[in-house]
């Protein structure tokens, strides 16, 4: 006995205050959205999605909805086995009671593919390539995607039904809409297309036959090559620890603090702005951070190290009430004065180096950050050269980065790098670390055995080669 299909009511996650309330089914795979032309507010939605009675004209409107639902629900009951989209047009008009005019029926859209893709990421169906759940945050990613494709579709009047203009068009004119109306970076708008082409390379062929072929491999991702070099390595670290700052303004002295209090701690720049007094805990000399685990709604207390102890007494009487680190700021303030911090750091780097410090430590640190550099990368759309300074291009993240490649650096185990970091140990942001730490001691490795090599310079001598050495 086969399967009754019945349809229901959704909605879709619409950027606007008003939501339209659509009839929903799907025959052989292949989603069906039929728009009952009733838009309302989203809290004038009851649970059913019926209009709530208070609204105008409700009994109207609610009559409209649920005569188009009961005439779909009917041709779907009146459609063979194995019945597909096509069988549905022809057997009804699903628009006959409802008093607007017939609209093109919906065909597949790129959203449905997202949708899908959503869907099965949630459920488990689609896995990671090693067989892992995938974590909500990439699903949030996916689903932060498709809203932006919904904005896009109304702002750039781009038919997202349209499979040949997709395959043609649709890059670029996404992009542009990422760049200009979203004002994402290159590296972002990058990780926007690959959801997008996740959700289409998933779905092609296997759960619905897409009518145009889309060559998402031609689709260019922006990867940011330097990305091993937005963190500070282990000497590096140490110098700007104990870097003067003494006769600068108290501003850097906040963005420092806050750099190695997320350092130390391995927390997110969003939950560093969060930390109040009442989060930390005070047992004799020692200090706990207070945070509550999500899977079992409990508290877990984490010690300060020293380090964040002192960052805590030094600014003790110097903030807001139930302030107790220096955070009082706004993210994009912290972030500018870091970039700033990071600039006097490379000027004093610069002067250790000149006086021979550097080398007479046997420091490892990298002289090429010191300078701009000329980068080839794709900016906005376009491949140009661009001058790139360190410190323009650190962030916030950079000290959860250092402290993580601190701990890959000094060979810890990996499980308490994962543990420590909150990822999972097969997780491909934490095989970066390690690919990054393997390519950089191949090239001290190189460096090494080069100086070796050149350490001894004999001066030359005439080698007189015998005939019969010939």
């Amino acid at each position: 006995m086969s399967k009754i299909i019945e349809a229901s009511l959704k909605t879709r996650n619409a950027a606007g205050e008003k939501k339209t309330v659509y009839v929903y089914f799907s025959l052989q795979r292949e989603p069906k959205w039929i728009s009952t032309e009733v838009k309302v507010p989203a809290d004038q939605l009851n649970d059913q999605l019926f209009v709530k009675a208070t609204y105008p004209d409700a009994a109207e409107l609610n009559r409209k909805i649920l005569q188009l639902l009961d005439d779909t629900n009917k041709t779907l009951a009146g459609l063979p086995p194995k019945a597909t989209l096509l069988d549905f047009d022809r057997l009804a008009n699903p628009y006959k009671h409802v008093n607007v005019p017939i609209p093109v029926v919906r065909s597949l859209s790129l959203l449905d593919v997202m949708d899908r893709l959503i869907e099965d990421s949630k459920s488990g169906k689609r896995r990671k390539d090693n067989g892992g759940v995938l974590s909500k945050n990439i699903i949030k990613k996916y689903e932060t995607t498709k809203d932006f494709l919904e904005d896009f579709e109304n702002k750039y009047s781009f038919d997202l039904t349209d499979w040949q203009k997709i395959s043609i068009d649709f890059y670029t004119q996404f992009m542009d809409y990422l760049y200009k109306v979203k004002g994402n970076s290159d590296e972002t708008a990058g990780k926007r297309i690959q959801n997008v082409a996740a959700g289409i390379n998933y779905v092609d062929g296997t759960i619905f036959n897409l009518p145009h072929r889309i060559r998402t491999d031609k689709w260019l991702v922006y990867e940011n090559k330097e990305k091993e070099k937005i963190l500070l390595y282990p000497d590096e670290l140490s110098l700007l620890y104990h870097m003067p700052l003494q006769n600068v303004k108290e501003h850097l002295q906040k963005a420092k603090d806050l750099f190695f209090f997320s350092f130390y701690t391995f927390i997110r720049v969003g939950a560093l702005f969060e930390i109040r007094e009442k989060d930390i805990k005070k047992e004799r000399k020692d200090m706990y951070r207070l945070t509550i685990e999500e899977k079992n709604d409990q508290t877990v207390t984490h010690e300060l190290e020293h380090e964040c102890v002192e960052i805590i007494e030094r600014w003790k009487g110097k903030l807001p009430a139930g302030y107790i680190i220096p955070n009082n700021w706004s993210v994009d303030k912290y972030r500018k004065n870091l970039k700033k911090l990071i600039r006097l750091f490379l000027e004093y780097a610069k002067k250790l180096d000149q006086q021979g410090y550097i080398d007479d430590n046997d420091l490892t640190f990298r002289r090429k950050i010191l300078g701009s550099q000329t980068l080839k990368r794709r900016y906005n759309g376009n491949i140009k050269k661009i001058e790139s300074n360190f410190a323009d291009k650190f962030t916030p993240h950079a000290s959860r980065k250092s402290a993580i490649n601190a701990m890959v650096d000094k060979g810890k185990d990996t499980e308490l790098v994962a543990k420590k970091s909150g990822h999972s140990k097969d997780s491909e942001a934490l095989k970066e670390y390690y690919e990054v730490h393997e390519v950089r001691m191949n090239k001290e490795i190189n460096a090494t055995m080069r100086t070796v090599i050149k350490q001894l310079i004999p001066p030359n001598v005439a080698l007189m080669v015998s005939e019969e050495d010939e």
